[in-house]
């Protein structure tokens, strides 16, 4: 999760695309397995939500969308 922090805020899209996809992996089955806390779940994503939501307001339309589609991807997360 350190990773996909400093690498959501790159301004390289093709990182920051990774960085999304890494953070939406990160929160699947098996890696985020019963062993992971909804607390903790919670607080990663009070952590992402703030800088994707800047992030969208500063990007194109595709990066947007994608941006947009993580955010309610990861918020339907089960302990969300």
């Amino acid at each position: 999760m350190e990773m996909v922090k400093l690498a959501i805020e790159d301004k390289v899209l093709s990182i920051y695309f990774i960085s999304l996809k890494l953070l939406t992996t990160a929160l699947a089955p098996p890696i985020c397995g019963t062993d992971v806390t909804p607390k903790l779940i919670v607080k990663v994503l009070s952590e992402f939500t703030p800088t994707l939501i800047n992030k969208i307001s500063e990007m194109n339309s595709r990066a947007r969308d994608i941006s947009m589609h993580t955010i309610i991807s990861i918020h339907k997360h089960p302990a969300a």
